[in-house]
């Protein structure tokens, strides 16, 4: 259904034009929003962005925000993305209030895979994309980074990414800049 309206929107035809050429592979997957999204006040999930049609800045032609995506292909194993959620979940304080943490960096979800590569986690990070006071200054990468620097200076934080670091056969992270229909914008 989601599909079919996107589809209908000149915006996502007009998107789609001007990537193809550049697309080499296309896959699909089905990801659920882990529950440990519930736990934490400072992470909004999903239908938030949704409902709330992001940040309210979508139609501020100076949003310079972006959106930090982090995947973890994990090894297969039943017990592998229960004691990955453990773990995150476990040090994810640490790293939201590092000191040091740019004010604009939001955690937006923590995602599974339920079809498509399996035992696979993604963190969804927005970063920058608010304009007040001091902040203005700052795009979306600046703040990617001093969060960056923030988050290693946390102590639970680096434990529980060693931890996740036995768990994982790989690490990823890509720099998303959203579309002007993004609820991420």
């Amino acid at each position: 259904e989601q599909r079919s309206t996107l589809a209908k929107k000149d915006e996502w035809k007009q998107y789609l034009g001007e990537v193809k050429a550049c697309m080499m592979k296309q896959s699909s997957g089905i990801f659920v929003e882990a529950g440990l999204v519930d736990d934490f006040e400072e992470v909004k999930g999903l239908k938030y962005w949704i409902e709330n049609d992001g940040s309210g800045n979508r139609n501020n032609n100076n949003n310079r925000g972006i959106i930090e995506l982090r995947k973890y292909q994990l090894k297969l194993g039943y017990d592998t993305v229960p004691k990955f959620l453990q773990s995150f979940s476990d040090a994810l304080p640490s790293k939201l209030n590092a000191i040091g943490t740019h004010p604009t960096t939001q955690l937006a979800t923590v995602l599974v895979s339920d079809v498509g590569s399996l035992n696979t986690v993604y963190e969804v990070w927005k970063h920058g994309g608010k304009s007040s006071g001091e902040d203005s200054e700052f795009c979306g990468l600046h703040a990617m980074e001093q969060s960056r620097i923030a988050s290693r200076g946390a102590k639970e934080w680096r434990k529980g990414i060693a931890e996740i670091a036995e768990l994982a056969v790989s690490f990823d992270t890509s720099i998303l800049k959203p579309t002007e229909f993004s609820p991420l914008r």
